[in-house]
């Protein structure tokens, strides 16, 4: 009977640190989501030769599509980027021509509709993480006090480029790749001071392209040219 009774002990005890911790668990802690939410923020661009305006739109496994409008030759979609759930996606472009993307996570990106139907190119472009806003700490070298960061693309479809030089007042800045930079291809975070320039872009010793732009302080930009080499034009565009 002793035995029977200390174990009958043992077992009270044991409920009762049992309650006691079950009490100190802090329930005002967030509780783990049942999924995860991953986002990219995207443009749309085209550059597509001989399309005057294309319907541009973005279809997931799912069937849920995002649609970006009719977008102009030479031009990105209005309203803005458009925040999307990030993963693979069907690119439907202009009711009849598809390709396959990945919208990555966490990522702020451009995506450049490049040549003809028989030479369909789709490149992407990221700008920043989706995080890396101004007022975000530990990026202020993303956005310098005094001077813009450019991306360039090359979006034509057939033109090699070797660099470009910047004229301002103050006097002009010249960039050569390293390599030559084919259609699809950029390069990305060239810092400029703040100020009005022009643009011309260089292959070969020869000037294919020239265009003026004005370049803020704390802000992001892509350049980007377009068409064939015979008929290349510049373009640029606010990302931040």
């Amino acid at each position: 009977m002793l035995k029977n009774s200390k174990i009958q002990i043992l077992l009270i005890l044991s409920l009762g640190i049992v309650l006691f911790l079950a009490g100190c668990v802090d329930t005002s802690v967030n509780p783990i989501p049942s999924s995860l939410n991953y986002r990219s923020q995207v443009k749309v661009v085209n550059f597509a030769t001989g399309v005057a305006s294309a319907t541009i739109k973005l279809q997931d496994k799912s069937g849920s599509v995002t649609s970006f409008g009719a977008v102009a030759y030479g031009a990105e979609n209005g309203g803005g980027f458009k925040d999307i759930p990030a993963g693979n996606k069907t690119l439907l472009f202009n009711n009849g021509e598809s390709y396959k993307l990945s919208a990555d996570t966490d990522i702020k990106m451009r995506v450049f509709i490049l040549g003809s139907s028989s030479d369909r190119r789709v490149a992407k472009l990221t700008e920043r993480y989706i995080f890396q806003t101004k007022d975000s700490p530990n990026s202020e070298n993303l956005y310098p006090s005094d001077s813009a960061a450019v991306n360039f693309m090359n979006g034509s479809s057939d033109a090699s480029i070797d660099g470009f030089i910047a004229t301002a007042q103050g006097g002009d800045t010249t960039v050569t790749f390293s390599a030559a930079l084919e259609s699809g291809h950029a390069v990305s975070n060239v810092k400029l001071k703040a100020g009005s320039y022009d643009f011309y872009v260089l292959s070969a010793g020869d000037t294919l392209a020239t265009f003026k732009t004005v370049l803020g302080a704390r802000s992001r930009y892509t350049a980007a040219v377009y068409g064939s080499s015979t008929t290349l034009k510049g373009k640029v565009f606010k990302d931040d």
